[in-house]
């Protein structure tokens, strides 16, 4: 399947987080959305492979992209997500 997807975090507590080469950012207690997408025709290229690598433990993954920093911390939480099936970006 392809398409977009919308994962909505919550973070329980202000916290200051250091993001890769993006250096620390500070993030206040809230809701975040972040939006993807996954147009691949197989593997981790296509929705379903986006989606499943985000809501794996940190364990299970290594710390590549910038969402991860923020989805391994401990006062944040992967609340829902929201599928967009599509062909077109």
């Amino acid at each position: 399947m392809k398409g977009s997807y919308i994962l909505v975090i919550l973070i329980s507590e202000n916290i200051d987080l250091i993001v890769g080469a993006l250096g620390r950012i500070s993030f206040e207690k809230g809701t975040y959305l972040y939006i993807g997408s996954g147009m691949g025709g197989n593997g981790s290229t296509t929705l379903e492979g986006r989606v499943n690598r985000h809501i794996r433990p940190s364990t299970q993954k290594k710390t590549h992209w910038h969402i991860d920093y923020l989805l391994n911390h401990e006062k944040s939480s992967l609340n829902r997500l929201f599928l967009i099936p599509s062909l077109k970006r």
